[in-house]
């Protein structure tokens, strides 16, 4: 039986021992025997109700009752929608031993009890009140709080005339924490005797309790102690039918994304939602994947660690948002807003993950939570695609009750509003965010939101490329290639970059030869062979502190094409592998095209093919005979492109009578120390590659 049936059955069975208590001095004869009845005022599977209970005991003979307790019928629960507005009455307010009427206020009224003295006298009303919690410190319901019946109290009073005192009672609702099975008991009944007692609780959208969500019997128990020393306790059973709006298996969820102003390459706060609609299974898990290029700017959020993290006591230096849910039944579910939203460090081998901690309250119960707090905290994990700098956010399991009671959340909203935190990407291409949500019956579904950035024609799109290569080359070692990309304009994004080289500088067939295979580079870069390491590369962006580094690769993908030259740039646990296709035609020009080139702002991009006994290039002839022309090509996120040939700078080459023969030794030396420690450097790149594929630190 879920949390919320038993709160339900909790709150229609607590009244029924009220009113049972007000009266339960019997006076049965052997023949005849009390009778009740308990009837929500809808028979729709799942929906707010309003509960009657009605209790009749025989005007003749018997004995009084001394205790009462209720079971709820399997299903009916506390509606979590019933706490908008709902209020508790304090046990000073209700004052249970006072001869003087409760003073309640009036938002904890749940009810009212009509009692019947006798069959020729006049009903006398009554009131039905949600007792204020009973639990420990801060006034936070724990699970044994709960198990015990110190959350869940209902008090009765009734209206027993001039010059009578009002008629009190207090019951607990016992949640087991096991089953969540609902119980309520009144162990402490004054002897008044009555014919018929009935209590009804409130319905409509925010009813205290809902009906089962499976079309069905529902029954419930009552359970009579009588005064008398030797009287056995007396056992009655009442069940009706839900038969309307039967809820058959389904999940249809919702998922939308939203930000603020769409301007591409703009800083923009970012709005998630998802639902559900009442009759959808409960919702147990959320991933959402962004469109390529709208990234978090890392750098501007110190991470939280995982002990606070995990414990929700984030500091505020690492928020990035608010979040807020709507919980409960019917057509007005309830709100519980103040959340916010954390980022933290790695996390379940992502680089990064999410603190989402949200108030753990219920109507007027404020739970215990997932941290014992008073709080849910739930937490995602953020990973980065290595190809396409894409984010891929995978939530916990979101718990479905707390203490018993059903969460049976409606609406997920986090809205990602920290300034400067979110940029956007510099495509204006329709793109899409795809999210897939399960439930708690292991049913799927997977929405796409489209995602489309604005205003993306008056950028400009102007990278420099400079390449340089010394004279000085080998048969052994090759010759080595110095490359520098740099764009001032921050204005636009590469997805393309394509190269080609001149006839006397071609790949290296033998090193070609030594690539690494797909599998080993994509168990772990570190595993591939020595010939296969070919160069290093560094860059950085804005977006993350520091620069990214790591090894160049030649990668066989399989007989049919060239290896790919692919970069590993690694920071801080975050990877992103650029793949270069190689291509080398029948007249033997070798030509690099990189096609997949994230939507990442890159202040600057170089890269070192060292030479060496496995140098990726080699030299056809003297460098320094005519001018070396590299044609190369740009393409940027928002479609702009352009061609040009850049001149490649030999290093090193005799400079005639304006040349200085000192000066041209110095450059020559120079140029073959920077060329050993680039191939020092490769290697070094090479150890720092953990088993994991992450650049150590």
């Amino acid at each position: 039986m879920s949390a919320a049936g038993r709160r339900r059955c909790l709150g229609v069975m607590l009244a029924s021992m009220l009113l049972l208590g007000f009266a339960i001095a019997t006076q049965a004869d052997a023949a005849e025997s009390p009778s009740f009845s308990m009837l929500p005022d809808t028979l729709a599977a799942g929906a707010p109700a309003g509960y009657t209970l009605n209790l009749s005991i025989p005007a003749s003979g018997g004995t009084g009752v001394k205790q009462m307790s209720v079971t709820l019928p399997q299903g009916a629960v506390i509606s979590p929608a019933a706490g908008g507005g709902l209020g508790t009455c304090s046990k000073e307010q209700f004052a249970l031993e006072s001869s003087e009427a409760a003073t309640c206020p009036l938002d904890s009224q749940v009810g009212t009890a009509l009692l019947e003295a006798s069959a020729h006298s006049e009903p006398q009303q009554g009131q039905v009140f949600l007792g204020e919690p009973s639990c420990g410190a801060g006034g936070i319901c724990t699970p044994a709080d709960a198990q015990s019946g110190r959350m869940v109290r209902l008090l009765v009073q009734v209206d027993a005339g001039e010059p009578a005192v009002p008629i009190k009672l207090e019951g607990i609702g016992e949640i087991d924490q096991q089953t969540d099975q609902l119980t309520v008991s009144f162990e402490q009944l004054p002897p008044v005797q009555f014919v018929d007692l009935k209590l009804s609780l409130n319905g409509g959208q925010h009813a205290l309790l809902a009906n089962p969500r499976t079309c069905g019997q529902a029954s419930s128990d009552l359970t009579l102690v009588p005064s008398g020393a030797s009287s056995a306790p007396e056992f009655l059973a009442n069940e009706f039918s839900v038969t309307e709006g039967c809820i058959t298996p389904q999940f249809h969820p919702t998922a939308a994304v939203a930000a603020a102003s769409g301007q591409a390459l703009g800083y923009d706060p970012l709005t998630f939602s998802f639902g559900r609609a009442d009759a959808d299974e409960y919702i147990s898990a959320i991933q959402t994947t962004l469109p390529e290029g709208l990234l978090p700017n890392i750098s501007s959020v110190p991470l939280c660690g995982e002990a606070q993290a995990s414990a929700g006591t984030c500091p505020a230096g690492s928020l990035i948002g608010h979040a807020a849910v709507q919980m409960g039944p019917g057509t007005d579910p309830a709100s519980v807003e103040g959340g916010q939203v954390f980022f933290t460090g790695p996390y379940k081998g992502a680089p990064f993950g999410l603190s989402i901690v949200i108030p753990a309250r219920v109507g007027p119960y404020t739970l215990a939570g997932t941290n014992g707090a008073g709080e849910l905290v739930v937490r995602a994990a953020v990973n980065v695609n290595p190809r396409t700098a894409v984010l891929t956010v995978t939530s916990d399991p979101l718990p479905s009750a707390l203490d018993g009671i059903p969460l049976q959340l409606r609406l997920i909203q986090l809205a990602l509003d920290r300034p400067d935190f979110i940029t956007n990407p510099s495509s204006c291409a329709a793109l899409q965010v795809t999210s897939t949500l399960a439930s708690v019956q292991n049913a799927t579904a997977s929405i796409t939101s489209p995602f489309q950035a604005s205003n993306c024609g008056g950028f400009t799109f102007a990278p420099t490329f400079a390449v340089s290569t010394p004279a000085k080359t080998s048969r052994i070692d090759g010759t080595s290639l110095y490359v520098k990309i740099t764009d001032p304009s921050t204005d636009t994004v590469a997805w393309k970059v394509e190269v080609e080289l001149p006839k006397k500088l071609s790949a290296r067939l033998s090193t070609l030869q030594k690539a690494c295979s797909v599998a080993t580079f994509e168990s772990n870069p570190a595993g591939c062979p020595p010939g296969s390491l070919v160069g290093v590369a560094r860059t950085s962006t804005p977006l993350v502190a520091g620069a990214f580094a790591g090894p160049a690769y030649f990668v066989s993908y399989g007989a049919s094409k060239f290896p790919e030259l692919v970069i590993v740039l690694q920071n801080d646990g975050v990877r992103i592998d650029l793949h270069g296709e190689t291509f080398i035609s029948k007249a033997g020009i070798t030509s690099s095209t990189f096609a997949t080139i994230p939507d990442v702002f890159v202040t600057y991009f170089e890269m070192i093919l060292p030479a060496g006994p496995d140098s990726a290039l080699t030299a056809n002839g003297n460098l320094c005979q005519g001018p070396l022309v590299i044609p190369n090509e740009f393409a940027g996120q928002n479609g702009a492109a352009f061609k040009r040939s850049t001149q490649i700078a030999v290093t090193g080459c005799p400079k005639g009578k304006r040349g200085d023969p000192a000066k041209r030794r110095h450059h020559h030396h120079r140029g073959q120390r920077s060329r050993r420690v680039h191939a020092r450097r490769v290697h070094v790149h090479a150890r720092r590659v953990n088993t994991h594929g992450r650049h150590g630190r």
